[in-house]
């Protein structure tokens, strides 16, 4: 009777570590980044997903289906990108529809000031250093601000994306 629960006992014990080594396995290979660089094409059709959060809060878009574009409703607007690794510069680009409007995009820094970047109508592309930038739990945060907003729905945003990157771009 001692023989066999001995080896019940071994049996669960490797059964316990093979787990645990293969969640060790999982949690590395999430986070393992092969290349020099990342990029997120960010799902503007919805709030969140497993690296972007945003454009938040959520009353202040909508999303068309039919256009596939974001309407900016109100002013501002914030989005985090989750960080795995460390980087030196973030390229956002995009397309935007502004109309008569000023759309400046900003980036969180360590000392609680924003990195701005102003966008022009049209196809947009704003780099940004990463030197200085906050970073809270792996994620940075992005800030769209359109101070002169008089409409809703006069901006739009499309196929907005990230690339973080080590090079020049």
């Amino acid at each position: 009777m001692a023989f066999r629960r001995d080896k019940i006992y071994l049996v669960f014990r490797y059964l316990w570590l093979a787990l645990a080594l293969s969640v060790i396995i999982y949690i590395i290979n999430a986070n393992l980044i092969l290349g020099p660089n990342l990029v997120y094409q960010v799902d503007l059709s919805q709030g969140i997903t497993r690296n972007i959060e945003g454009p938040y809060p959520s009353t202040r878009v909508h999303y068309d289906d039919v256009r596939q574009e974001l309407q900016v409703l109100a002013e501002p607007l914030y989005l985090q990108a989750y960080v795995p690794g460390s980087f030196d510069q973030l390229l956002v680009t995009g397309q935007v529809v502004l109309g008569e409007q000023v759309l400046s995009l900003g980036l969180k820094q360590a000392d609680g000031t924003w990195q701005w970047q102003d966008m022009s109508n049209g196809e947009f592309g704003v780099v940004f250093s990463l030197d200085d930038v906050y970073l809270r739990r792996n994620k940075l945060e992005l800030i769209f601000s359109l101070p002169n907003l008089a409409e809703p729905n006069q901006v739009q945003l499309q196929n907005l994306q990230l690339t973080f990157s080590d090079d020049d771009f």
